[in-house]
């Protein structure tokens, strides 16, 4: 893995908050893209869910521009310098992706929990409901994460990037400076506190 080069991310941030259209078509590739090219965790692709509601590639960039520029969701992240000295802005940019699409399938009354498959009941009623696709409340869990990223944000970017992107412990360590152990000890802390904060939302995880 290439080594995060903080001065270089920074220098990329800008270029994002100056509307550089070569920074954003990075965004498209790395983390629109990438999103689309992958799978909920129920196996459906995402490609495939974009398309079936009439979406594209595209179409879900501007979505993503929209709510990154629109609403000011770049600016809050730019504000946080403790985050930025981490990870590259292509990971939090991909949780977002996936809320946005699944957001506007529930919006637009196609719910993508209309095509899962319902999963095993779970003996344990808090990892149900992180995995429950047919109860997903994006807005609760938008909430409880955005709690997170201001309360700690290393611990909410290790959280993001384990069960979001899926990246293994030690590719994570590398990227941050930890070990794969500290990995694991602050995802697990992270983990645990969604599940709490979701129950008292009500909410899903993605």
């Amino acid at each position: 893995m290439i080594a995060f080069d903080l001065e270089k991310e920074r220098a990329f941030l800008q270029r994002l908050k100056d509307e550089d259209k070569e920074a954003w078509s990075i965004i498209f590739k790395k983390s629109v893209c990438a999103v689309l090219a992958g799978t909920t965790k129920n196996g459906f692709s995402y490609r495939q869910i974009v398309r079936d509601r009439g979406l594209n590639d595209i179409s879900v960039y501007g979505m993503l521009y929209n709510y990154m520029v629109g609403r000011g969701k770049l600016d809050n992240y730019l504000s946080n310098k403790s985050v930025q000295k981490h990870s590259p802005i292509i990971y939090w940019m991909r949780y977002y992706v996936k809320m946005l699409i699944l957001d506007h399938c529930k919006k637009n009354e196609s719910p993508v929990s209309d095509e899962i498959i319902d999963n095993p009941v779970s003996e344990n009623q808090d990892e149900k409901l992180l995995t429950d696709g047919s109860r997903e409340n994006w807005q609760s869990v938008e909430t409880c994460f955005s709690k997170m990223w201001k309360e700690n944000p290393m611990s909410a970017y290790v959280y993001l990037l384990k069960r979001y992107d899926m990246l293994r412990s030690k590719e994570i360590g590398t990227m941050l400076g930890i070990t794969p152990e500290n990995v694991d000890t602050i995802f697990h802390r992270a983990d645990k506190n969604m599940k709490q904060m979701l129950r008292k939302e009500g909410g899903m995880a993605i």
